[in-house]
């Protein structure tokens, strides 16, 4: 039943989108085509109960059920009460940090590893099994180590944390193929992330980028879907200029990549997070 529902919402959504944010596209990027069929195949890797959650339309379709947007203060216990919760949920796959009362450090992280009996291997003490993180929303001053000992991540989400940059140690991701990190403070393209070599989506929408490495991005062989809406390197394309660097970018390979710079284009391709869904 419930996986019925999450469907449905995931249709009308879709429908929604193709009725109002397709329009006007570019018809080469292949945007307008946007179907679930295409959705699905963005999200196969994820649990068929998270497709429907998608980070930033609580603000544009009301109806949305996102749980997590209404916790509001909760304690250090009760927030690790609801890790573990979520963590059991997802079969131990999915770690949901988001709104951690206290700043995110190695030692918070490390007190959730000990909570959830999570194992760890090697000399470098790798935490292996966990494909998804996300600490959006959370305090951090910089994104800690110990993230980066979660050695099958699939999937980060750094949004609207106040991060400035990306530290070198995500090169150690090697199975990573979501990078989530809008609203944030990034000035420039993290070029840590070239060294991801399994990246298919990131998303870096709402920074303060100005200027864009985008030959280096030939260094990512599986990228698929690149967001940076609502960045200041925006402002130096005309929109003659944009549509021709889409076009670009699309014609690079067989494969095409897909430049997303605006909300209507983004919405339903790089907002998609996979946050653990419990009732």
């Amino acid at each position: 039943m419930k996986n019925s529902k999450n469907l449905l919402i995931v249709s009308i959504l879709t429908l929604s989108f193709l009725a109002t944010g397709a329009q006007g596209m570019e018809d080469k990027t292949g945007l307008k085509d946007l179907s679930p069929d295409l959705l699905k195949e963005i999200g196969k890797d994820m649990h068929p109960d998270d497709l429907a959650r998608l980070s930033g339309l609580a603000r544009r379709f009301k109806n949305v059920h996102l749980p997590m947007a209404k916790v509001q203060k909760l304690s250090y216990e009760q927030w690790e009460n609801r890790v573990k919760k979520y963590f059991d949920r997802s079969e131990g796959q999915n770690l949901n940090l988001e709104k951690c009362p206290v700043v995110v450090d190695s030692t918070v992280i490390n007190d959730i590893v000990s909570l959830l009996g999570l194992r760890r291997v090697g000399a470098g003490g790798e935490i292996a099994q966990v494909n998804y993180i996300t600490l959006s929303g959370d305090k951090l001053k910089e994104v800690p180590a110990e993230v980066f000992k979660f050695r099958d991540l699939k999937a980060i989400d750094l949004s609207e944390t106040g991060l400035t940059k990306i530290p070198e140690n995500i090169r150690r991701l090697e199975f990573l193929e979501y990078f989530f990190c809008g609203g944030n403070k990034l000035d420039s393209f993290p070029e840590e992330i070239l060294a991801c070599k399994s990246l298919t989506t990131i998303d870096l929408g709402e920074n303060k980028i100005k200027s864009f490495p985008w030959d280096k991005l030939e260094e990512l062989p599986n990228l698929k879907y690149l967001y940076v809406a609502d960045n200041p390197l925006l402002a130096r394309f005309t929109r003659k200029e944009l549509s021709q660097k889409k076009n670009e970018l699309f014609d690079r390979d067989n494969d095409g990549l897909y430049l997303l710079t605006s909300l209507e284009e983004g919405e339903l391709l790089m907002k998609l997070r996979h946050i653990p869904y419990v009732d």
